[in-house]
Protein backbone atom coordinates (compact mmCIF):
# COMPACT_ATOMS: atom_id res chain seq x y z
CA UNK A 1 0.00 0.00 0.00
CA UNK A 2 1.50 3.44 -0.81
CA UNK A 3 0.80 4.72 2.95
CA UNK A 4 1.81 1.65 4.50
CA UNK A 5 5.15 1.18 5.51
CA UNK A 6 6.10 -2.49 6.85
CA UNK A 7 9.32 -3.07 9.28
CA UNK A 8 10.84 -5.47 11.61
CA UNK A 9 11.52 -3.80 15.25
CA UNK A 10 13.58 -5.74 17.88
CA UNK A 11 11.64 -5.62 21.73
CA UNK A 12 14.91 -3.60 22.43
CA UNK A 13 13.93 -0.77 19.82
CA UNK A 14 10.40 -0.82 20.42
CA UNK A 15 10.88 -0.04 24.07
CA UNK A 16 13.80 2.57 23.88
CA UNK A 17 11.26 4.30 21.75
CA UNK A 18 8.88 4.36 24.06
CA UNK A 19 10.56 5.08 26.93
CA UNK A 20 12.54 8.20 24.42
CA UNK A 21 9.36 9.29 23.87
CA UNK A 22 9.77 8.85 20.35
CA UNK A 23 6.26 6.43 20.92
CA UNK A 24 3.27 8.10 22.29
CA UNK A 25 0.16 6.26 23.10
CA UNK A 26 -3.01 8.45 21.87
CA UNK A 27 -6.42 9.15 23.73
CA UNK A 28 -8.18 6.64 21.45
CA UNK A 29 -6.29 3.74 23.11
CA UNK A 30 -8.35 2.47 26.28
CA UNK A 31 -6.58 2.43 29.83
CA UNK A 32 -6.33 -0.81 30.56
CA UNK A 33 -3.70 -2.81 32.25
CA UNK A 34 -2.82 -7.22 31.58
CA UNK A 35 -3.29 -9.42 34.41
CA UNK A 36 0.59 -11.03 35.51
CA UNK A 37 -1.05 -13.97 33.71
CA UNK A 38 -1.21 -12.14 30.56
CA UNK A 39 2.08 -10.92 30.87
CA UNK A 40 3.94 -14.07 31.88
CA UNK A 41 2.24 -15.38 28.29
CA UNK A 42 3.70 -12.83 26.59
CA UNK A 43 7.17 -13.05 27.34
CA UNK A 44 7.02 -16.84 27.03
CA UNK A 45 5.84 -16.70 23.92
CA UNK A 46 8.51 -14.27 22.85
CA UNK A 47 11.44 -16.22 24.78
CA UNK A 48 10.20 -19.84 22.76
CA UNK A 49 10.00 -17.55 19.21
CA UNK A 50 6.27 -17.28 18.93
CA UNK A 51 4.01 -15.32 16.38
CA UNK A 52 2.77 -12.49 19.19
CA UNK A 53 1.32 -10.51 16.65
CA UNK A 54 2.09 -7.41 14.85
CA UNK A 55 2.25 -3.58 16.12
CA UNK A 56 0.62 -0.88 13.99
CA UNK A 57 2.15 2.90 13.93
CA UNK A 58 0.67 6.05 12.98
CA UNK A 59 3.83 8.36 11.82
CA UNK A 60 1.86 11.67 11.91
CA UNK A 61 2.23 14.56 9.14
CA UNK A 62 4.39 17.55 10.04
CA UNK A 63 1.57 19.96 9.82
CA UNK A 64 -0.47 17.84 12.50
CA UNK A 65 2.05 19.01 14.89
CA UNK A 66 -0.74 21.58 16.80
CA UNK A 67 -3.46 18.63 16.79
CA UNK A 68 -0.77 16.43 18.35
CA UNK A 69 -0.47 18.53 21.60
CA UNK A 70 -4.02 18.50 21.79
CA UNK A 71 -4.68 14.81 21.74
CA UNK A 72 -1.19 14.15 24.24
CA UNK A 73 -2.24 13.58 27.50
CA UNK A 74 -0.56 17.02 29.37
CA UNK A 75 1.28 14.37 31.91
CA UNK A 76 3.13 13.05 28.89
CA UNK A 77 4.08 16.53 27.34
CA UNK A 78 5.42 17.40 30.84
CA UNK A 79 7.81 14.82 31.20
CA UNK A 80 9.31 15.17 28.02
CA UNK A 81 9.47 19.30 27.99
CA UNK A 82 7.85 19.64 25.28
CA UNK A 83 8.81 16.89 22.38
CA UNK A 84 6.16 15.91 20.45
CA UNK A 85 6.48 11.71 19.24
CA UNK A 86 7.72 10.59 16.23
CA UNK A 87 4.88 7.86 16.09
CA UNK A 88 1.40 7.18 17.75
CA UNK A 89 0.40 3.27 18.85
CA UNK A 90 -2.66 2.46 17.66
CA UNK A 91 -2.57 -1.30 18.26
CA UNK A 92 -0.62 -3.06 20.56
CA UNK A 93 -0.57 -1.19 23.59
CA UNK A 94 -1.16 -3.97 25.76
CA UNK A 95 1.66 -6.02 24.75
CA UNK A 96 4.10 -2.61 24.68
CA UNK A 97 2.73 -1.73 27.98
CA UNK A 98 3.31 -5.25 29.84
CA UNK A 99 6.86 -4.96 28.32
CA UNK A 100 7.57 -1.83 29.48
CA UNK A 101 6.38 -2.42 33.08
CA UNK A 102 9.07 -5.28 33.60
CA UNK A 103 11.70 -3.46 31.04
CA UNK A 104 11.89 -0.14 32.48
CA UNK A 105 12.63 1.51 35.83
CA UNK A 106 9.16 1.77 37.92
CA UNK A 107 7.28 4.81 38.11
CA UNK A 108 7.63 5.61 34.58
CA UNK A 109 4.42 4.25 32.86
CA UNK A 110 2.35 6.08 35.70
CA UNK A 111 4.29 9.01 35.24
CA UNK A 112 3.76 9.42 31.44
CA UNK A 113 0.10 7.53 31.39
CA UNK A 114 -1.33 8.32 34.56
CA UNK A 115 -4.67 7.22 33.54
CA UNK A 116 -3.66 3.64 34.11
CA UNK A 117 -6.60 2.20 36.24
CA UNK A 118 -5.33 -0.39 37.51
CA UNK A 119 -1.74 -1.61 39.11
CA UNK A 120 0.91 -2.97 37.05
CA UNK A 121 1.50 -6.60 38.00
CA UNK A 122 4.89 -7.13 40.29
CA UNK A 123 6.67 -10.22 38.85
CA UNK A 124 8.82 -12.14 40.56
CA UNK A 125 11.06 -14.91 38.94
CA UNK A 126 13.57 -17.52 40.46
CA UNK A 127 16.72 -16.22 38.84
CA UNK A 128 18.33 -19.61 38.38
CA UNK A 129 15.33 -20.98 36.51
CA UNK A 130 14.69 -18.00 34.15
CA UNK A 131 12.74 -17.27 32.50
CA UNK A 132 10.63 -20.23 33.78
CA UNK A 133 9.81 -19.59 36.64
CA UNK A 134 7.87 -16.37 37.02
CA UNK A 135 5.00 -15.51 40.04
CA UNK A 136 2.87 -12.38 40.73
CA UNK A 137 3.30 -10.63 43.79
CA UNK A 138 0.85 -10.34 46.49
CA UNK A 139 0.72 -7.76 49.58
CA UNK A 140 2.82 -8.79 52.30
CA UNK A 141 4.33 -11.83 50.36
CA UNK A 142 7.97 -12.47 51.02
CA UNK A 143 10.55 -13.30 48.04
CA UNK A 144 14.33 -13.83 49.25
CA UNK A 145 17.22 -14.94 46.31
CA UNK A 146 17.12 -16.49 44.12
CA UNK A 147 13.46 -15.03 43.81
CA UNK A 148 14.19 -11.62 42.54
CA UNK A 149 12.04 -8.98 40.73
CA UNK A 150 11.81 -9.09 37.20
CA UNK A 151 11.81 -5.23 36.72
CA UNK A 152 15.37 -5.80 38.49
CA UNK A 153 16.65 -8.32 35.94
CA UNK A 154 15.75 -5.97 32.67
CA UNK A 155 16.99 -3.00 34.22
CA UNK A 156 20.35 -3.99 35.26
CA UNK A 157 19.57 -3.65 39.22
CA UNK A 158 20.24 -7.51 39.64
CA UNK A 159 24.08 -7.38 38.84
CA UNK A 160 24.27 -4.82 42.05
CA UNK A 161 22.76 -8.21 44.64
CA UNK A 162 25.78 -10.06 46.33
CA UNK A 163 23.73 -13.00 45.81
CA UNK A 164 23.72 -12.57 42.14
CA UNK A 165 27.61 -12.39 42.22
CA UNK A 166 27.94 -15.24 44.06
CA UNK A 167 26.42 -17.10 40.96
CA UNK A 168 28.78 -19.77 38.94
CA UNK A 169 29.81 -17.57 35.86
CA UNK A 170 27.50 -20.02 33.34
CA UNK A 171 24.88 -19.00 35.19
CA UNK A 172 25.34 -15.76 35.39
CA UNK A 173 26.31 -15.90 31.50
CA UNK A 174 22.62 -17.55 30.97
CA UNK A 175 20.64 -15.09 32.56
CA UNK A 176 22.59 -12.55 29.89
CA UNK A 177 21.89 -15.06 27.29
CA UNK A 178 18.08 -15.06 28.14
CA UNK A 179 17.49 -11.29 29.05
CA UNK A 180 19.45 -10.43 25.05
CA UNK A 181 17.20 -13.22 24.02
CA UNK A 182 14.05 -11.03 24.60
CA UNK A 183 15.56 -8.17 23.82
CA UNK A 184 16.32 -9.39 20.26
CA UNK A 185 12.80 -10.61 19.39
CA UNK A 186 11.01 -8.89 16.94
CA UNK A 187 7.74 -7.63 16.05
CA UNK A 188 6.45 -6.72 12.52
CA UNK A 189 5.58 -3.20 12.52
CA UNK A 190 3.25 -1.60 10.02
CA UNK A 191 3.88 2.32 9.60
CA UNK A 192 0.63 4.68 8.74
CA UNK A 193 2.23 7.29 6.74
CA UNK A 194 0.48 10.51 5.06
CA UNK A 195 -2.71 9.64 6.81
CA UNK A 196 -4.96 12.60 8.93
CA UNK A 197 -6.07 11.78 12.62
CA UNK A 198 -9.49 11.59 11.52
CA UNK A 199 -8.69 8.70 8.61
CA UNK A 200 -6.19 6.80 11.83
CA UNK A 201 -9.52 7.19 13.84
CA UNK A 202 -11.20 4.69 11.67
CA UNK A 203 -8.24 2.25 11.19
CA UNK A 204 -8.46 1.73 14.81
CA UNK A 205 -12.30 1.07 15.30
CA UNK A 206 -11.71 -1.06 12.03
CA UNK A 207 -9.37 -3.11 13.39
CA UNK A 208 -10.56 -3.49 17.46
CA UNK A 209 -14.17 -3.91 15.67
CA UNK A 210 -13.07 -7.40 14.73
CA UNK A 211 -11.94 -8.74 18.34
CA UNK A 212 -13.35 -7.92 22.01
CA UNK A 213 -10.72 -5.67 22.72
CA UNK A 214 -12.83 -2.87 23.24
CA UNK A 215 -16.27 -2.42 24.34
CA UNK A 216 -18.75 -0.94 21.63
CA UNK A 217 -19.35 2.51 23.62
CA UNK A 218 -15.00 2.70 23.35
CA UNK A 219 -15.55 2.18 19.88
CA UNK A 220 -17.63 5.35 19.24
CA UNK A 221 -15.21 6.78 21.64
CA UNK A 222 -12.37 6.51 19.17
CA UNK A 223 -14.66 7.71 15.95
CA UNK A 224 -15.54 11.10 17.95
CA UNK A 225 -12.53 11.98 19.30
CA UNK A 226 -11.55 13.75 15.77
CA UNK A 227 -14.14 15.63 16.08
CA UNK A 228 -14.27 16.17 19.58
CA UNK A 229 -11.12 16.38 21.39
CA UNK A 230 -11.08 15.48 25.31
CA UNK A 231 -13.72 13.35 25.17
CA UNK A 232 -11.92 10.54 25.29
CA UNK A 233 -10.90 11.50 28.93
CA UNK A 234 -14.10 12.37 30.07
CA UNK A 235 -15.54 9.34 29.15
CA UNK A 236 -13.10 7.43 31.23
CA UNK A 237 -14.02 9.86 34.17
CA UNK A 238 -17.76 9.15 33.72
CA UNK A 239 -17.54 5.58 33.38
CA UNK A 240 -15.22 5.62 36.47
CA UNK A 241 -17.71 7.70 38.33
CA UNK A 242 -20.34 5.46 37.58
CA UNK A 243 -18.47 2.28 38.69
CA UNK A 244 -17.56 3.65 42.05
CA UNK A 245 -21.52 4.93 42.30
CA UNK A 246 -22.21 1.56 41.96
CA UNK A 247 -23.48 1.40 38.21
CA UNK A 248 -22.74 -0.76 35.84
CA UNK A 249 -24.32 0.42 32.64
CA UNK A 250 -23.46 -0.62 29.11
CA UNK A 251 -22.79 3.08 27.55
CA UNK A 252 -23.18 1.70 23.39
CA UNK A 253 -25.99 3.75 22.64
CA UNK A 254 -25.21 7.17 24.61
CA UNK A 255 -21.93 7.23 22.77
CA UNK A 256 -23.77 6.11 19.61
CA UNK A 257 -26.10 8.46 20.19
CA UNK A 258 -23.42 11.10 20.76
CA UNK A 259 -21.49 9.88 17.38
CA UNK A 260 -24.42 10.83 15.51
CA UNK A 261 -24.86 14.28 17.21
CA UNK A 262 -21.34 15.50 16.51
CA UNK A 263 -19.84 13.71 13.95
CA UNK A 264 -23.16 14.56 11.38
CA UNK A 265 -23.10 10.98 10.57
CA UNK A 266 -25.24 8.36 11.07
CA UNK A 267 -22.57 5.38 13.39
CA UNK A 268 -22.58 2.48 10.63
CA UNK A 269 -20.65 5.31 8.01
CA UNK A 270 -18.34 6.76 10.96
CA UNK A 271 -16.91 3.17 11.90
CA UNK A 272 -16.72 1.95 8.63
Amino acid sequence: MEYLLTAQWPVSQLIDSFFEGRIAIPEIQRDLVWSSDQVKSLLDSIYQSYPCGSLILWEPRVRDAKLLREIIRPERLEYYKGKLPKYFLIDGQQRVTALASVMLKPGFLKAVEPEIENDLPSLYVDIKKFPKEIEAATDGEPYKFPWVSLNDVFTGRLRELPQFQKLSYEQKRAVERDVQRIRDYTFPVQIIQERNYATVGKIFTLVNSQGTQLTGAEIYVASIIPYWRGISAQFRRYRRDLRNGGYDLDLTFLMRSITVITCDVPPDQETG
